[in-house]
């Protein structure tokens, strides 16, 4: 199967400057990944690549969470907009807990094409 934009997706990103929310990991899946973001998001954990407690590029650790990245329905979605060649440069956790009060980032906020949010079903 393939995950590539169709025209009309391709318009909506050059016209508004993000796609549409879509499928990476299913409910089975997500719940094994699920403890990984849970140790992050503790901020008791320090990162490995900064010595410090961050949300940013824990890709470079942990594995499973780079893995999210090569799946097809990110990498066809990707070589629509950029092409073929493709490098994952940083990652980062939007992390919006239930009743915080913030709210997540806008979807209609501009973003370069080599930005990617993945938002989770569970809270």
């Amino acid at each position: 199967m393939t995950y590539e934009l169709a025209p009309a997706e391709l318009e909506h990103f050059t016209s508004r400057g993000y796609l549409e929310p879509f499928d990476v990991l299913n409910n089975e899946e997500l719940q094994r990944i699920r403890p990984t973001f849970e140790k992050i998001l503790s901020n008791d954990l320090k990162s490995p690549i900064y010595d410090r407690t961050t949300h940013r590029d824990w890709h470079l650790h942990y594995k499973n969470l780079l893995t999210i990245v090569y799946r097809a329905q990110v990498i066809d979605r990707l070589k629509s907009l950029l092409g073929e060649n493709l490098l994952v440069w940083r990652s980062s956790i939007f992390h919006k807990a239930p009743g915080d009060g913030r709210t997540p980032p806008s979807p209609t906020a501009p973003r370069s094409a080599s930005s990617c949010c993945f938002r989770s079903g569970y809270s």
